[in-house]
């Protein structure tokens, strides 16, 4: 757990209902919401724990501690994920494509990213999924074949209810690429959204000249939220309202010959 810039670890004492502090250091991490123990991930010989926080700007870190003796821990990797602010959030691991060694599966707001060790405290990006809905993630193998799946729950924000859809691993991909099934996808999470929202951008190449701009529903400008360069792969904008009635209204973004335009729903 952490408090005030401090981290803490504590361990059972000598009844199943008494607990002592075994360990304290200071972290940069604050809000540091969700953690979760690992067992070896990166086969050093040294079980992991793992540390998420939220920093101002949508900026989400994880601390990677490693037991290096009795009671005594010490950060080994800091992973930095840029732009994904959300209030929900958390950590699992588990072998989620049958090689036998265990991957930690990241899931923040509407994205899923699974970080593949690939040596002592080297991780790299597996792959990564926008949802519309704020979801939540567990492991379990469904069907049995002996591999974890994905068991994504996502909650509806445009109507009452909740649904879950599952992920299996198919096939061998390359660590660090993205399967893209669309040259370009954006997803607004939230939506409706109140006054802040964050418009996640993933495309499969660069484009230095790309927009994003918001219109109502009877096609009048109202602002362009972004005009320059997207980077391939992973962008985040981060969107804050002011001055605009609630109604519904379209996010249009054009890169390159692509345009996708993508329906927002503004509430107080």
């Amino acid at each position: 757990m952490t408090s005030g810039g401090f981290v803490f670890f504590v361990e059972n004492g000598e009844s199943d209902s008494t607990y002592s502090r075994s360990f304290i250091d200071t972290t940069r991490a604050q809000n540091a919401g969700f953690n979760y123990e690992g067992d070896d991930l990166d086969g050093d010989g040294r079980p992991e724990c793992f540390l998420g926080s939220l920093f101002f700007g949508g900026l989400v870190n994880v601390a990677v501690y490693e037991t290096i003796g009795d009671n005594d821990y010490e950060v080994s990797l800091w992973i930095e994920i840029k732009g994904i602010g959300a209030l929900k959030r958390g950590l699992v691991t588990g072998d989620v494509d049958g090689d036998g060694k265990d991957e930690l599966v990241v899931h923040l707001g509407g994205v899923v990213l699974i970080l593949k060790p690939m040596s002592d405290d080297d991780y790299k990006l597996m792959w990564m999924k926008a949802f519309t809905n704020e979801i939540g993630v567990r492991l379990f193998d469904v069907n049995e074949d002996g591999i974890k799946d994905l068991i994504i729950a996502q909650q509806r924000f445009e109507k009452l209810g909740s649904f879950s859809e599952i992920y299996s691993f198919k096939k061998p991909v390359n660590v660090g690429y993205l399967p893209y099934t669309r040259n370009i996808t954006m997803e607004l999470y939230p939506n409706p959204i109140v006054s802040v929202g964050n418009i996640i951008i993933i495309a499969d190449k660069s484009s230095h000249e790309s927009s994003l701009d918001i219109y109502t529903l009877t096609g009048c400008h109202v602002k362009t939220l972004y005009l320059g360069s997207l980077e391939k792969g992973y962008n985040s904008i981060l969107w804050t309202i002011n001055s605009m009635q609630p109604g519904v209204y379209f996010l249009r973004l054009q890169a390159g010959s692509k345009m996708i335009t993508k329906k927002v729903i503004h509430v107080h």
